[in-house]
């Protein structure tokens, strides 16, 4: 599989990776741990052996146990995943927002980056708060502009979401939100970040996103929302309107990216709702 990173990027940027506040780990084809940045090696106590080794303490790779993979998923996929993990730290059992870039010789970087209960999760939806999404959106955005790649944010709404309170109860809206909340953990968890921005609006930060694979993975979302149902009301239909942006450049700010999105989430509801819009954000817009 083509990767997007080189052992050569890895090298020279070590000693940024150096001064990040959580795990960094560079990882092999064969799943041997060949490097790991200074809190890497705290947290798990070592930068030796095989990674599900040294973060799990599983003696075959996760996928073997049922778990998502985000090494397998990263060189599968030939671009950055985002997968939630629990891992065995020095600490205890930790959880961990795993970001895996692929390498062009095979294996990946990761970064593991720790979710606090207090501020990453929303209670309806499970998706990450506003405030841990942000910084996290931020810190990955960070990273991938020293290693010079692209990404994406997504903006979604459920469309007509008043009527759908007014007409069958607040309740039902929730169970909506609910419904659509567990769709992206599941179904988006290899591929972007997903928040609950606020209100019904949710947020999805997608690293090294193009304009094809963003446009590849709305339709496919947009498609399964379609197919949500609400046991209490069968009858009612659910969609969504969606506005992305796809920033050429890793040096576009995620705040400029953040209205870019909403633009186009405005233009996807003009347009009749239940579609999506993507932008491109070019070099530069800062």
């Amino acid at each position: 599989t083509q990767g997007i990173l080189s052992e050569e990027v890895i090298e020279a940027s070590k000693e940024l990776l150096e001064s990040v506040p959580y795990p960094v780990i560079h990882i092999a084809g064969d799943y041997s741990v060949k490097w790991a940045n200074r809190e890497g090696i705290a947290t798990y106590g070592g930068d030796k052996g095989m990674c599900h080794e040294l973060s799990h303490g599983y003696p075959v790779p996760c996928d073997k146990h049922g778990e998502a993979c985000p090494k397998l998923a990263a060189e599968r996929e030939g671009r950055a995943v985002t997968v939630s993990h629990v891992h065995t730290s020095t600490n205890g059992a930790e959880h961990f927002s795993v970001i895996a870039i692929p390498v062009t010789s095979g294996g990946v970087l990761e970064f593991h980056v720790p979710m606090s209960d207090g501020m990453g999760s929303d209670k309806l939806t499970g998706l990450y708060g506003r405030e841990f999404f942000e910084q996290l959106a931020k810190r990955s955005l960070a990273l991938l502009r020293r290693l010079d790649q692209s990404y994406s944010v997504a903006l979604m709404n459920v469309d007509d979401i008043k009527r759908i309170n007014d007409t069958y109860g607040l309740l039902i809206g929730d169970e909506v939100l609910r419904g659509i909340g567990r769709l992206l953990t599941q179904g988006l968890r290899e591929v972007a970040v997903c928040g609950r921005w606020g209100g019904d609006e949710l947020i999805l930060f997608l690293p090294s996103a193009s304009h094809t694979s963003g446009k590849s993975i709305l339709e496919r979302l947009i498609g399964k929302v379609r197919r949500i149902r609400v046991p209490e009301e069968p009858e009612l239909r659910v969609s969504v309107s969606i506005g992305m942006v796809c920033a050429s450049s890793p040096d576009s700010s995620f705040d400029k990216a953040l209205v870019g999105a909403s633009e186009a989430l405005q233009e996807a509801k003009r347009g009749g709702k239940d579609r999506y819009v993507i932008v491109a954000l070019g070099d530069g817009d800062s």
